[in-house]
């Protein structure tokens, strides 16, 4: 974090570690601190939001009504609509 002039530690995936160490001057330990807390909280709400864009309903319907949806759903053709001479 070159913007607060502190160190920061952070634990190979490989030890399923949460600990993060930031060294530096006090002052400067505080404001990155809060700084990576602020961020974690934005990381987290973009997740949630990911995961509410990907939000998936199947709905199963009877056999009888497909042919029913079928022809709302698809307009006329532009030739049955008119006769040839």
């Amino acid at each position: 974090m070159e913007d607060f002039d502190v160190n920061i530690s952070i634990p190979p995936a490989d030890h399923h570690s949460e600990n993060v160490k930031v060294s530096g001057p006090p002052a400067n330990v505080t404001r990155a601190r809060a700084a990576l807390v602020e961020r974690c909280e934005q990381l987290e709400r973009e997740k949630e939001d990911r995961l509410l864009k990907s939000f998936q309903l199947t709905v199963d319907v009877d056999a009888m009504y497909h042919l029913r949806s079928l022809v709302a759903a698809v307009p006329s053709s532009p030739r049955s609509d008119r006769t040839m001479k």
